[in-house]
Formats: C-alpha cells, structure tokens, sequence
C-alpha cells in the first residue's frame, strides 16, 4: 500500500471490517501465521492511526468458539474501548 493511500485511510476512514483468514487445517504454519495473527496486527496498527474511526470489526474463523460440553451458550456481545 502507498504511502498516499495510508494517509488518506487514516483520514477519512470511519469503519474497518476485517474478515480475512484462512481455515485450512492443512496450510503450512508460516503462511497461517502471516495471514491469521500479523494480519489483524497489521490492520491494527493502522486502525489506531485512523482519527475520524468509529468502529473496528474483527470477523474471527468459524472455528475460534467451538462447541464444547459443558460450557452453556456463547453470547454475542459489544464491547466498550478500554
């Protein structure tokens, strides 16, 4: 990404949506790795460079809340910035 780019996303920008991962149990773990933590990192670090953001929505893999026994219903919640 340009320089001019980042610095009109940190502009103008109000809503991050970030949904990118990859769920193949067969992906190599440097790749997995790259995509599925430094990725939402990196689009962290630009979020918090972002002046007029309203909202920052993470979009986890299918798996992260699997069922377990035991354990009741996993709410859905909003949280507030701390």
């Amino acid at each position: 990404m340009s320089d001019y780019d980042k610095e009109t996303i940190c502009r103008e920008v109000t809503v991050i949506l970030r949904g990118a991962a990859t769920t193949k149990f067969t992906e190599h773990i440097q790749t997995a790795l790259r995509v599925n933590v430094l990725g939402v990192q990196n689009i962290l670090q630009l979020a918090k460079k972002c002046l007029v953001l309203r909202s920052f929505v993470h979009v986890s893999t299918a798996y992260v809340n699997f069922p377990q026994k035991n354990v009741g219903i996993v709410q859905e919640a909003v949280y507030n910035r701390t």
